[in-house]
């Protein structure tokens, strides 16, 4: 986070543009967090280059994400604890959370969950579901639909 050295890479016309978030303290010691987007803009009428751009105190974001993530880890832990096998599918059929016991009932690995929640593996509805890979199928009977 070295304000100098983005500001010696624009001086060297190394760089055009950037995006960063960063921090800064206050003179009253708290810490800000802050978004600064510009770039190097040239006009016709001047050889000079003009450094055009804003900052955001996005501070609030980040607590907010923060107490998502918090919140998001006390869910897991707590369908973790559930005794049975748990699963939540959203409302089109796409994996979003499981436990264990659902992982171990159907030989799903950890990793293979993890990629199917973040891929959206879909499984349809039924009485049994049965785990292949990446995706599921219903089985009725004796034999997979």
């Amino acid at each position: 986070e070295n304000l100098f050295g983005l500001a010696e890479q624009f001086a060297d016309d190394r760089a055009n543009f950037f995006d960063q978030e960063f921090r800064l303290k206050t003179h009253n010691g708290e810490w800000l967090w802050m978004r600064a987007t510009a770039r190097i803009v040239y006009h016709e009428n001047s050889r000079s280059p003009h450094l055009v751009g804003i900052a955001v105190d996005i501070s609030e974001n980040k607590r907010a994400a923060a107490r998502q993530a918090n919140s998001d880890a006390q869910v897991r832990d707590a369908v973790e604890q559930i005794s049975e096998a748990f699963v939540l599918w959203d409302s089109q059929n796409k994996l979003v959370l499981s436990n264990s016991k659902f992982r171990e009932l159907h030989g799903l690995k950890r990793d293979e969950a993890r990629e199917a929640a973040r891929t959206g593996a879909q499984c349809g509805r039924g009485a049994r579901q049965r785990w292949h890979g990446r995706r599921c199928t219903v089985a009725v009977g004796s034999a997979a639909a």
